[in-house]
């Protein structure tokens, strides 16, 4: 699957520019990334990877957003941040 495909497909769709949601969505990655350091602390490993992979997706939503792209599907956003950002493609992988 390639960047075409999520849009040919609806699984990335052109929308107005929201900061609203973009903001919320960081505020969202920030209170996982948090519950996920207090899980680590308590040694609860299989809760802090899920809670870091929701505050990854929430923040990398939030760059969608901000720039006019609503996602239905979790696989195309590094596909659109590698592309849209290449400085970032270190860290959109899948």
């Amino acid at each position: 699957m390639n960047l075409d495909d999520c849009f040919s497909q609806g699984l990335l769709r052109k929308i107005n520019p929201d900061t609203e949601n973009a903001r919320r969505s960081i505020k969202i990655s920030n209170e996982y990334l948090e519950k996920a350091m207090k899980n680590r602390e308590i040694e609860c490993y299989d809760v802090t990877v899920i809670l870091c992979y929701t505050s990854m997706f929430h923040a990398a939503r939030s760059m969608l957003f901000r720039d006019g792209i609503k996602e239905r599907s979790h696989i195309c956003i590094p596909l659109y941040i590698k592309e849209r950002y290449p400085e970032l493609e270190r860290y959109a992988t899948y």
